[in-house]
């Protein structure tokens, strides 16, 4: 019994020392921080495939890496897309809860690791810490994500414009800039603004990096959905969410009318009505139409009528001609939303069922981030989609 209290003792003494160490390490590499944020010089962005505002900035003097700029999301967020990566100096890994999960379920590890330097016009950083994630979140080019606290931090004044794509430091606000109500919460990265619908008035997350419209889940049963147009109802569709995922069901309607105030509005904006458990978002579909001031440090939001409207949306080939989108992972292709009528649904397909072809092509066969790409080719090539879709182990051919 001695013993057993000994190696107890022994354990607990030497978690403490080993916690004391990494305490240290964390608190001398957080002392050694430094972060600069440069006013009145404009940094400009390219928008992305999907709406996304990239950024080039310089990593360790080795060249330009494409960022995203995302308001809602906390630090600078990194993938392993990059050989260099690899030599960083490591600081801790995320184990068990607290890894993330992506859409489809599975954990991915999560590294921390620390970089000298990163800069543009905008903001140059010295020992900054990174988050490595060991799978492509992403099929793209991008690596990294520049978040709302960078500019929290030194209560910054950041201005979003949309018409001649450039971000900005400006010291004070322009007079062709109006306030909006909004909503700082306690992380001042955390943005929210207030939006009125058919009279009634909601908190949604100002969100960049979600390229979507709109999220919107009532949370007072007050009807309100039933005043919106409906365009077409989904189900099955895959939502990421603080520590896990869920399956959601989604209906898409479309809002004559989403105001900001009796003079500022948006019209013909869709939006994802959800059955719950999904902070109500906009994205950048929503904030485009606009030019954007965010006051971090007055916690105050700003907009700007844009000079060019914005141009019409061509329709998405999967979900509005097609009717369904799918799922892409190494092994496997799965459909993962269906359009309610839609031509899919029409022709037999359900959620679940793992694609193992398009047209005769082994979509499989193509690299991971050009199977989308190249899956549309294929489809497009011919007037008739024929797919043919694995289920309980019976081979299906189905023509869409």
């Amino acid at each position: 019994m001695r013993n057993y209290l000994k190696i107890l003792i022994f354990i607990f003494l030497l978690s403490i020392m080993l916690s004391s160490c990494f305490v240290f390490n964390s608190v001398k590499h957080v002392i050694n921080q430094e972060l600069t944020i440069n006013s009145n010089k404009k940094q400009y962005f390219t928008i992305g495939k999907k709406n996304w505002i990239l950024l080039n900035v310089e990593i360790n003097k080795e060249g330009k890496q494409t960022m995203l700029l995302d308001t809602k999301a906390p630090g600078v967020l990194f993938r392993k897309a990059k050989p260099w990566i690899d030599t960083l100096p490591f600081l801790f890994e995320t184990k068990g809860l607290f890894n993330p999960r992506v859409a489809g379920g599975e954990k991915i590890k999560r590294e921390v690791v620390r970089i000298d330097t990163a800069s543009c016009k905008l903001f140059s950083t010295k020992n900054w810490p990174i988050s490595l994630i060991s799978m492509d979140l992403v099929c793209s080019d991008i690596i990294g994500i520049v978040g709302g606290d960078f500019f929290s931090m030194e209560e910054s004044k950041l201005e979003i414009n949309f018409d001649d794509k450039y971000l900005s430091v400006i010291d004070s606000i322009p007079t062709n800039f109006t306030e909006i109500k909004s909503n700082f919460s306690l992380i001042k990265a955390g943005v929210d603004i207030y939006l009125t619908i058919n009279g009634i008035e909601y908190l949604f997350g100002l969100d960049t990096g979600f390229n979507g419209s709109m999220f919107f889940n009532p949370k007072k049963n007050d009807g309100s959905e039933k005043y919106l147009k409906h365009k077409v109802s989904t189900y099955g569709a895959m939502a990421l969410v603080a520590g896990g995922i869920i399956n959601d069901t989604v209906h898409t309607k479309i809002a004559d009318k989403i105001y900001f105030d009796d003079n500022h509005y948006v019209e013909n904006l869709e939006v994802k009505l959800t059955n719950g458990r999904i902070q109500n978002l906009i994205g950048i579909d929503f904030i485009k139409h606009y030019n954007w001031l965010i006051d971090y440090g007055n916690e105050k939001v700003y907009i700007q009528k844009r000079k060019i409207k914005p141009e019409p949306e061509s329709p998405l080939f999967y979900r509005d001609i097609l009717g369904c989108t799918f799922t892409y992972k190494s092994d496997t292709i799965t459909v993962n939303l269906l359009s309610v009528d839609g031509r899919a649904e029409k022709a037999g397909l359900l959620l679940g069922d793992e694609i193992l072809s398009f047209n005769g092509v082994n979509i499989l066969d193509i690299p991971m981030c050009e199977r989308s790409s190249k899956a549309i080719k294929i489809l497009k090539q011919k007037d008739k989609v024929v797919l043919k879709v694995k289920r309980n182990d019976k081979i299906l051919d189905i023509e869409i």
